[in-house]
């Protein structure tokens, strides 16, 4: 057989090559990073689009179609809108525009960056703007964004963010609604990670002086759930009550 006919023979039995995207998956996608939102409707938690934490007001945005909405001073005075998207999105430059009106007046744009950086930003960014009726409740506001974040938790008091070191060392940070700041209220470094397969449960955890902040946050994502646990001396002596939370999934 000559030499050409063996290499159409070679060619005509190799398996096609993978598409692009699956070999940079093989090669950049070490970290295999899935983002995953979900809220409390009150009895069960459920799938969300994102929650938004801004200087003075969060923003949890159950789905495409409503969104609750409070003031860091007043949490437990939370407002609901009805939303409907007026126009298709707007995507250009790694960004997405999305245009909503609110049910009784006024609108609602989020804007949706693309960008991910495996090697800090891990999360989707956004900013927002809200308007009800003629009152203007954020504009462009852009939602906190901190590098390497593995899990973010929005309760009736505070935020909660768990990040990660560029070595991996865990961090938890949190921020008072009570005293709106810029700094975090407790800030605690070399945390523990540990994952129970049989619960499937991912848990971090942050001792100081006698105290422990457990995190305990669901690996199934058809059985979504958060809590967070204050222990003293191994005792609980606190339970937040979670209103929703980002988490950073690795497979």
């Amino acid at each position: 057989m000559s030499p050409v006919c063996c290499a159409l023979l070679l060619m005509l039995t190799l398996p096609p090559a993978a598409p692009k995207a699956e070999l940079l998956n093989e090669t950049a996608g070490a970290l295999e990073l899935k983002e995953l939102n979900y809220y409390y409707d009150g009895a069960k938690w459920v799938k969300a689009w994102f929650q938004c934490e801004m200087n003075r007001n969060v923003a949890i945005f159950e789905e495409e179609t409503e969104l609750r909405y409070f003031s860091k001073r007043q949490p437990t005075q939370a407002a609901r809108l009805s939303i409907k998207q007026t126009e298709e999105p707007d995507c250009g430059m790694m960004k997405c525009y999305y245009h909503y009106s609110v049910q009784g007046g006024g609108r609602v744009v989020v804007m949706e960056s693309n960008y991910k950086d495996e090697e800090a930003y891990w999360t989707t960014n956004h900013t927002v703007s809200i308007e009800r009726g003629r009152l203007r409740l954020a504009n462009e506001a852009a939602c906190h964004w901190f590098e390497r974040t593995r899990l973010a938790v929005i309760t009736s008091a505070r935020s909660i963010y768990v990040t990660e070191s560029e070595k991996g060392a865990l961090e938890y940070s949190s921020f008072n609604f009570a005293q709106a700041s810029s700094r975090p209220s407790v800030r605690l470094t070399n945390g523990a990670r540990t994952s129970d397969e049989a619960k499937e449960i991912e848990t971090f955890a942050f001792k100081n002086t006698g105290y422990e902040y457990v995190l305990n946050v669901s690996t199934n994502e058809a059985k979504p759930s958060v809590e967070v646990l204050v222990k003293k001396n191994g005792a609980l002596v606190q339970r937040e009550n979670c209103l929703s939370y980002t988490y950073l999934k690795k497979s």
